[in-house]
C-alpha cells in the first residue's frame, strides 16, 4: 500500500535563525511496506547532499523530519526524524546579502488551480557574489546552479533497490484543503520547477531563543 509524507529539512544559521523547508514525496512502495525509518533512510541517500549543498557553510542542517499523511485528515500520523550536524556547502558570505532575502522554488503540476503549486524559500547565501547588477539572483552562481540540482533531483524520484524492484519514491504537491474537504487529490505529481530569478523577502522564520 502507497504512502504519502511531508518530510521537513531543518536547518541553522550561526546567529540561531532556524530555517525550514518541506516537501511531499510518495512511496509506491512497490516492492513492499516501508518502515518511516526506512523510508528517511532513502530520503537521505536521495536529498540530503543535494539540500546541503544549496546551504552556506554558516548553516548547518540538523533534522530530516517525515510525517505520514493520513487517509483521513485529523487521524494520528507516524513520525520519525533523523538528526545530523553537517555544515553547507557554499563558500561563506559576506553578509551583504540579508538573510530574508531567498531564492524561491516553485514545484507545479499538469493543474493551473494553486492547490496543485508548491513553493520553497531556499535559505539565503548571505553574499554579494550570488547577485548580478540587476539585483536579480545570478544565474552563473553556485546557489542558482546548484538549487537547480536539488530541483532537478526533486523532478527525477529516487529508485529504491537496483531498477527501482523495491519501488519509487516521487514529489508531489500536497493540498491541505483537498485533504479536509475529502475530494480530489490530496496529492498530485509534480510535472515542472521554476526558480524564480527576483530575491523574495522571508517574512516568516523560527528564531532560536
Amino acid at each position: 500500500m502507497s504512502k504519502d509524507y511531508l518530510v521537513s529539512f531543518l536547518s541553522d544559521d550561526a546567529g540561531g535563525v532556524q530555517y525550514a523547508n518541506t516537501i511531499c514525496v510518495h512511496d509506491d512502495e512497490f516492492g513492499g511496506p516501508r518502515s518511516p525509518s526506512e523510508f528517511l533512510d532513502e530520503v537521505e541517500s536521495w536529498l540530503k547532499t543535494k539540500y546541503v549543498n544549496i546551504l552556506a557553510s554558516d548553516k548547518t542542517l540538523r533534522v530530516i523530519r517525515a510525517f505520514q499523511i493520513p487517509t483521513v485528515y485529523g487521524d494520528d500520523t507516524e513520525v520519525d526524524a533523523k538528526t545530523f550536524a553537517v555544515t553547507g556547502g557554499l563558500a561563506a558570505g559576506d553578509g551583504k546579502v540579508p538573510r530574508e532575502a531567498t531564492l524561491t522554488l516553485t514545484l507545479r503540476s499538469s493543474h493551473t488551480s494553486r492547490r496543485k503549486m508548491g513553493r520553497l524559500s531556499i535559505p539565503s547565501p548571505r553574499t554579494s557574489n550570488a547577485v548580478d547588477a540587476s539585483g536579480n539572483w545570478s544565474t552563473s552562481n553556485d546557489y542558482w546552479t546548484l538549487t537547480g540540482t536539488f530541483a532537478d533531483a526533486l523532478l527525477a524520484g529516487h529508485d529504491v533497490g537496483v531498477g527501482g524492484v523495491d519501488g519509487h519514491l516521487s514529489t508531489r504537491i500536497y493540498s491541505r484543503r483537498q485533504h479536509q474537504l475529502g475530494t480530489g487529490d490530496k496529492t498530485t505529481d509534480v510535472d515542472v520547477y521554476i526558480r524564480r530569478p527576483r530575491p523574495r523577502w522571508l517574512r516568516r522564520r523560527v528564531s532560536a531563543p
